[in-house]
């Protein structure tokens, strides 16, 4: 992998996995994430790798990371790694929910501002989850609330995670269409992985989760994977680690992907187009 990567995310989790075993491919790699002390420790261990702090769960801080990566652009590889799942209701200073913030919302204004900042022919992937089709802890289908995007009306935490990463898949089909051949992008779900996402949570219930979930670097292995492939693993598809899967019947509707688009750009103040 040649030229700049850019990992959303990057200094925990699988996004943290992705930059340490990106160090010896890509001649650049920024890191984008909360944490200072996170990001400079990380700068120590990946060479190559710079640290851009920033906060994705507003607006305006998702908007100065687009400004920096615009500035150290043109940027080849970019993967959008960045999850939340808080146990309790969290409204983010825009009046998002905070699942909806950081899933979708984020990576619609980064999305609403690639043009500027990756090169031609550029490599997106974003980490989903399985998640989309239903809720971890519940029963599906997962559907967006409409008039209750923001969980005031009960929050499930495992349900309002699903509707978020539905929001981000739904943003990634309409990416595609929008973009046409300029971009590859790909979203997939990388199998139930032991990061920090649900520490908030009880302990023994952390550890019964933990017992079903794989590795930090299995995790990344098939994000790394279609890093790699690029254009030859397709464009504008949904993944289940390695393999190609049918997304969800939500996930798929135009008419709601574009009533979602519609909603995010008024809110937000920024046209997707």
């Amino acid at each position: 992998m040649s030229g700049t990567l850019a990992v959303i995310g990057g200094t925990s989790g699988i996004g943290r996995q992705v930059v340490l075993e990106s160090a010896s491919k890509s001649d650049r790699i920024i890191a984008v994430g909360r944490d200072a002390r996170r990001g400079e420790r990380l700068e120590r261990e990946a060479s190559g790798a710079s640290f851009v702090a920033g906060d994705l769960s507003t607006v305006e801080g998702t908007i100065r990371i687009t400004a920096e990566l615009a500035r150290r652009g043109p940027i080849e590889t970019l993967v959008l790694a960045a999850g939340v799942m808080p146990r309790r209701r969290v409204l983010t200073p825009d009046g998002f929910e905070l699942n909806f913030a950081v899933h979708h919302v984020a990576q619609y204004v980064l999305l609403a501002h690639v043009r500027s900042f990756l090169a031609p022919d550029a490599t997106i992937v974003s980490v989903n989850s399985a998640g989309h089709h239903a809720p971890l802890m519940g029963s599906g289908p997962v559907r967006l609330e409409w008039s209750d995007l923001e969980a005031a009306g009960g929050y499930d935490p495992f349900m309002a995670y699903s509707r978020g990463k539905l929001a981000a898949l739904m943003t990634v089909f309409a990416f595609d269409r929008r973009s046409g051949s300029e971009f590859t992008i790909n979203a997939l779900h990388p199998g139930m992985v032991r990061t920090r996402i649900g520490r908030d949570f009880p302990r023994a219930q952390v550890a019964l989760a933990n017992a079903m979930s794989i590795s930090v670097a299995k995790g990344a292995a098939p994000v790394l994977h279609l890093m790699d492939a690029g254009r030859s693993a397709g464009c504008g598809s949904y993944f289940d680690r390695f393999t190609r899967a049918a997304p969800s019947a939500a996930s798929l509707d135009r008419d709601d992907q574009e009533r979602l688009i519609a909603i995010t750009a008024e809110r937000t103040g920024i046209s997707f187009d």
